[in-house]
């Protein structure tokens, strides 16, 4: 009744305000880092027409800056001292290539900034026992994103770099900040994560030294990322004085079995992006003798011939056993720990009807230990024979 409700009402009132969800496209130290799809931002900047965002989307969005709010009222308790708030970070003159215009006034700030300024605002900052200040940046994410950042799988780039732009700015306020904490919720389950960082002016690079969990488990860290606000400055410049001037687009950054999963389907540009992508393939020429490719191709020839070999000695193990069971009219085995079932399992109908197969399944009973799925022939005596 509700729930299918709450997300239309998110939608409708962005379609009531004459709406798609993104405001017109300005360089921003949250859209500034390496991760982020460049071909996406030069859409947004030449005014393509972005798909409107579902209500699911906008609840998301609205989700993380409460998540937020809820995270300062929890430090504000603590001894640390929170302040600077959305204070506003500027940094000036550093995109020369901009056109000329009138300042702009910040609505969150009142702040004046011109159009060669790169403007935004960091979270909060903190002030710890030893009178130390922190700068903090705040994120809310999914299970799945957490834990891959947990486990240094992916390492938060973009974060990092709207971290580095936000040190910069504040040296021309704060000349000895240089330490901050990128502090991360996981939105299923309350957990947080801290990634301690600092940030070196001279290099211009942010370096990851400490993780820490809400459960205080601690991993010493020793990631860096180099060239942070040049490369931003850079990427901006990309986007507006050479494919905005010029009318082309960057390559595409993911591949087309991207294009429906991550992420691509997230993106308001996808359709736009992809569209002709058959004749552009086309118009491809041929190479030869292309050396670098050769070895994954030697490689992935002999995995492809293995799986055949498998795949053909899977069929055979699957008919000698589903004979055995036919032959003692039995449905279901038990050998040495595993479990051996044979079932039929309807198709579903689309192009063709719909039809039965038989499907044999071959489960080992693990019992939460993957040891148990080994062979135990030498502990046959403890089973009862047929």
């Amino acid at each position: 009744m509700l729930a299918d409700v709450i997300p239309k009402i998110a939608e409708q009132k962005m379609l009531d305000e004459g709406s798609t969800g993104y405001s017109k496209y300005s360089p921003r130290p949250s859209s500034a880092g390496p991760d982020r799809c460049i071909r996406s931002m030069v859409y947004h900047a030449m005014g393509v027409p972005p798909k409107p965002l579902p209500g699911r989307s906008l609840l998301v969005f609205d989700d993380s800056s409460w998540h937020e709010e809820l995270t300062k009222q929890w430090v504000a308790q603590s001894a640390f001292k929170l302040h600077s708030e959305q204070m506003g970070i500027t940094l000036k003159g550093v995109m020369p290539w901009r056109i000329p215009g009138l300042a702009r006034t910040c609505k969150v700030c009142g702040q004046v900034s011109g159009p060669d300024d790169l403007h935004g605002h960091l979270d909060f900052m903190v002030t710890d026992l030893a009178q130390r200040d922190w700068l903090v940046e705040h994120k809310a994410i999914n299970h799945f994103t957490f834990n891959r950042m947990w486990e240094k799988a992916d390492w938060p780039l973009d974060y990092l770099t709207q971290m580095g732009i936000y040190f910069r700015g504040l040296r021309a306020v704060h000349n000895d900040i240089s330490n901050g904490l990128l502090l991360i919720k996981n939105k299923n389950t309350a957990q947080y994560i801290e990634f301690e960082a600092v940030y070196d002016h001279e290099a211009d690079s942010i370096k990851i030294i400490r993780g820490v969990r809400s459960d205080g488990e601690t991993y010493p860290a020793d990631f860096t990322l180099q060239n942070v606000t040049k490369g931003a400055i850079e990427k901006f410049r990309l986007i507006e004085d050479v494919y905005l001037k010029n009318k082309t687009l960057p390559p595409r950054p993911f591949l087309f079995s991207d294009k429906d999963g991550f992420p691509c389907s997230y993106c308001a540009w996808s359709e736009t992006c992809w569209l002709g992508y058959e004749e552009e393939l086309a118009a491809r020429g041929v190479g030869a003798n292309i050396l670098e490719i050769f070895e994954d191709c030697v490689r992935y020839r002999k995995l492809t011939d293995q799986e055949t070999a498998a795949k053909k000695e899977k069929e055979e193990i699957k008919g000698r056993v589903k004979h055995v069971l036919v032959e003692r009219n039995l449905k279901e085995a038990h050998t040495l720990g595993h479990i051996v079932t044979l079932e039929l399992k309807k198709k579903k109908g689309f192009v063709v009807p719909a039809s039965e197969y038989e499907q044999l399944n071959i489960k080992a009973m693990t019992y939460g230990r993957k040891e148990d799925a080994h062979d135990r022939r030498k502990s046959a005596a403890r089973f009862p024979k047929d």
